[in-house]
């Protein structure tokens, strides 16, 4: 049961197939480059000839968020090219490692769950029936409750 749940967890947290990791890059990339949505009615002002204060280093506006619409800019103007420096670089963290696909990694997560269900099943029956032999045992503080309640009405 111990080793079943330790493989459980090995898979459970395992990467994500470098095809879904590189498309959650291009969500990522497309919410910064949304982030460049600012107010530049400044620039149209024919009365004042002061840069909206978005842009204005010295102001704290401009203080806070120059780095984020910088990003949001370099983004913006040539997301094709970022996103190929990003994606190589997250290409080189995927070398020589055995990553699943999706329908493997929940295939194989499903099959654990089978197995630890018929495990937990097998566990209350023996514990059931070392109790009619007159043997108290404690059941595991983690035993599921559904298979207790089960059993105990199935009685």
């Amino acid at each position: 049961r111990l080793e079943l749940q330790e493989q459980r967890k090995v898979i459970d947290g395992a990467r994500k197939p470098l095809e879904e990791a590189e498309a959650r890059l291009g969500v990522l990339l497309d919410d910064i480059a949304a982030g460049l949505d600012c107010d530049l009615s400044d620039l149209a002002d024919h009365r004042t000839n002061r840069l909206p204060e978005l842009l204005r280093p010295s102001s704290d506006v401009g203080n806070r968020l120059n780095d984020r619409f910088l990003l949001a800019l370099l983004v913006g103007a040539n997301r094709s090219a970022v996103r190929d420096v990003l994606a190589a670089t997250l290409r080189k963290s995927y070398d020589h490692l055995g990553v699943l696909s999706s329908e493997e990694r929940s295939r194989r997560l499903e099959e654990i769950d089978g197995e630890l269900l018929q495990l937990e099943h097998r566990e209350e029956a023996l514990i059931r029936e070392s109790e009619t032999d007159g043997a108290a045992i404690a059941r595991r503080g983690d035993a599921d409750p559904a298979i207790v309640l089960l059993s105990t009405l199935a009685a």
